[in-house]
């Protein structure tokens, strides 16, 4: 039988195997789509968090399904009843005799171009209940396209913790940090109007060309941002938030995909500032370091 350490422990190692070839799946198989895709707005539910300043957050609306043909084969997208990309629908109060994972993170999380089945938190929730445990695991995918860290932790307040995870992972990737909604967005809705919102479905090498184009203007705006400026509204204000809102105690796991050494280091000091656990490729640690953590 094993423990909740080591269920811990394992959930990780087979969420980097999980993430590493899905990501090289997706990059040699050319699937790969960049984070910003094109949604239909009646599968979406927009809400303005006026109190953060978050003009464009949303969620997706419960109980949808479509069909995307597009160049990268025929894909059906759904929701459960709560509006998540999930085969399932699951109890906010989590039942006695389960572990409950959540993830949190953007289109790469929501599984972009890939079916529900093939989604890795869908892969890494059949392992783990493969696994001699005395608990059923919950894997719950909590993944938007286009969310950035503000908006992942706004899901974890406002979605996320009422399903009383143990343990939540935020999946950051190089773009969740220097890709701030608040400023992005209204770049990326004018640069696409005016080449007639191109649909990434239908005509994805012009989708791409004008988000291409977006990105330029968008850096070349806030070039004079320095890195305390682009860390401060991109990771410590919501880090602090995380921290703040975390009344059930779940464990927060901070999963860097980082490319950058330097945006890498400032993720995991603020990481360990606030108690979370800084987990990476490039650094996975030791048993007793998880051990440690999951005893705090």
């Amino acid at each position: 039988m094993l423990d909740k350490k080591r269920i811990f422990l394992i959930t990780i190692i087979l969420l980097e195997i999980f993430i590493v070839f899905y990501l090289l799946n997706n990059l040699l198989s050319k699937k790969y789509v960049p984070v910003i895709t094109d949604i239909p707005k009646e599968s979406i539910v927009y809400e303005n968090i006026s109190n953060y300043g978050f003009k464009y957050f949303y969620e997706y609306s419960p109980n949808t399904f479509r069909i995307s043909d597009s160049i990268f084969g025929t894909v059906i997208y759904s929701t459960n009843s709560d509006g998540l990309r999930e085969r399932y629908n699951y109890t906010k109060n989590k039942p006695d005799n389960t572990f409950r994972i959540a993830i949190f993170g953007d289109s790469f999380v929501y599984g972009q171009n890939v079916n529900i089945s093939d989604v890795f938190t869908e892969l890494l929730e059949d392992d783990l209940n493969l696994l001699n445990c005395s608990k059923k695991i919950e894997v719950i995918n909590f993944g938007v396209g286009g969310y950035e860290i503000p908006y992942m932790v706004e899901s974890f307040i406002r979605k996320g913790r009422d399903y009383e995870p143990d343990i939540s992972i935020f999946l950051i990737k190089h773009d969740d940090v220097y890709l701030i909604n608040e400023l992005w967005s209204p770049i990326l809705q004018k640069t696409m109007a005016e080449a007639g919102n191109p649909s990434w479905e239908k005509d994805f090498l012009k989708y791409v060309n004008t988000l291409n184009n977006a990105l330029k203007e968008y850096f070349n705006k806030y070039s004079d941002y320095n890195k305390t400026i682009w860390y401060q509204n991109s990771i410590d204000i919501p880090f602090k938030r995380l921290k703040e809102s975390n009344f059930k105690n779940s464990k927060i796991i901070i999963f860097s995909l980082l490319h950058d050494n330097e945006d890498e280091e400032h993720l995991k000091n603020k990481s360990k500032e606030y108690g979370f656990m800084f987990v990476s490729p490039n650094n996975l640690g030791s048993f007793n370091e998880f051990k440690k953590f999951w005893d705090k």
